[in-house]
């Protein structure tokens, strides 16, 4: 009976090996959460790019000088930081005037006054200038302002990821854990 017994050995050092790989790489996944911030920024920069995805309301102040939303000085834009640790992804930017922008709403102005330089010819400078160094005064009135969304962070309102996002972090996902299986 013996000799008709078919005996099949199963070596199972490379699937431990590959178990122990994905072991390793769920305690400390900064590489994966190093990748995911890489991925958030550049799908950030795309936006810029591309004046939003969907395409933003075209601003006034971009309408004229024949430029581009939320590209004037720049400011924003370079403002878009990131950061990871073992356990999180984090996109984000400091700058005061950043969240109007990508949620949209009201902003109200209250009176006050703004200042100018005015040029020795008469002519009265276009930007505002610090009291300090104006010589004209207007008086500007309430106001509110209405900015519509414009998110240029890959994320919408809601906190859903914009279309396409989704996929390219599970991508980054799986390709971590297909290199960890494989170390």
């Amino acid at each position: 009976m013996k000799q008709n017994m078919m005996q099949l050995t199963v070596r199972d050092g490379p699937l431990r090996l590959a178990l122990k790989g994905l072991a390793a790489a769920g305690t400390d996944m900064t590489p994966l959460m190093r990748a995911i911030a890489g991925t958030l920024a550049t799908e950030t920069a795309v936006n810029f790019e591309e004046e939003g995805r969907p395409p933003w309301v075209p601003s006034l102040a971009a309408q004229k000088r024949d430029g581009m939303t939320l590209s004037d000085t720049g400011h924003l834009r370079r403002s878009i930081t990131t950061d990871c640790d073992a356990h999180s992804a984090v996109i984000g930017t400091n700058v005061e005037y950043a969240r109007i922008h990508q949620l949209g709403g009201k902003v109200e102005r209250k009176n006050r006054e703004v200042y100018f330089k005015q040029g020795k010819d008469g002519t009265i400078g276009r930007r505002f200038v610090k009291k300090a160094h104006s010589n004209f005064a207007q008086a500007a009135r309430d106001h509110t302002a209405d900015y519509p969304a414009r998110p240029y962070l890959p994320v919408n309102a809601d906190g859903t990821l914009q279309d396409g996002v989704e996929q390219k972090l599970l991508d980054s996902a799986l390709k971590y854990l297909q290199n960890a299986a494989h170390r």
